[in-house]
């Protein structure tokens, strides 16, 4: 269904693929108008319903209970790099623009293979032990840790290469960054948040840990 709409918006617009899937090629000539349909391909029905089967096992096995998790929050959103496009890859950060509650886990889950060459994601391993850390914040649009931080803190950087449909669970403390896409295929990644309410950070409360993201 999906790439159904993908050729029938191509075919409307004049859009040649060239070999690039049709709704890939339909986004990169979006233009000035790319994120707004971004922003609604995130909200295909199917993503939320994975969402929900997911959220409800994770339920079901126990693990709000388990990490003291009383009101979840839990929304899907979707990562999508076409091939060759480095642009919106992100240097190695925390999940600082999103995490909002003191108990909190991301799932990283690829649609296809993820790999080094496909594009993936890299951790720094051990670094949700530790913090806060030294942020480059000047001449960048995405406070990041540079490189000399990490080789300070002394953190092994590995790049995740798994089969599409696994689930990476992390805490969103952790510091990770995009692999970039180095194939001809678009690399999709459904990401899902779960936060506690009853966790929720307070802006006011310079003592609490994630005030600094704010």
């Amino acid at each position: 269904a999906v790439r159904g709409a993908g050729e029938r918006l191509a075919a409307a617009r004049g859009i040649a693929t060239s070999g690039m899937r049709p709704l890939a090629a339909v986004i990169r000539s979006s233009g000035a108008h790319r994120s707004m349909l971004f922003d609604h391909v995130k909200k295909l029905w199917v993503l939320e319903r994975i969402a929900g089967d997911i959220g409800r096992w994770l339920e079901a096995q126990g693990f709000f209970e388990l990490n003291g998790i009383e009101v979840p929050l839990f929304w899907p959103t979707l990562r999508a790099d076409l091939p060759g496009e480095t642009i919106y890859s992100f240097p190695l950060h925390q999940d600082y623009a999103t995490t909002r509650s003191r108990r909190a886990w991301r799932l990283w889950i690829p649609l296809r293979d993820a790999d080094g060459h496909f594009g993936s994601m890299k951790v720094a391993v051990g670094s949700h032990r530790r913090g806060p850390y030294e942020y480059v914040g000047k001449d960048t649009s995405y406070p990041h840790l540079s490189d000399e931080e990490i080789r300070r803190q002394g953190f092994e950087v590995r790049t995740l290469d798994i089969p599409a449909g696994m689930v990476v669970l992390f805490d969103p403390m952790i510091v990770h960054g995009s692999v970039p896409n180095l194939s001809d295929r678009t690399k999709y990644v459904l990401l899902l948040h779960l936060q506690d309410l009853a966790a929720f950070v307070d802006p006011d409360d310079r003592s609490d840990p994630l005030a600094q993201f704010l």
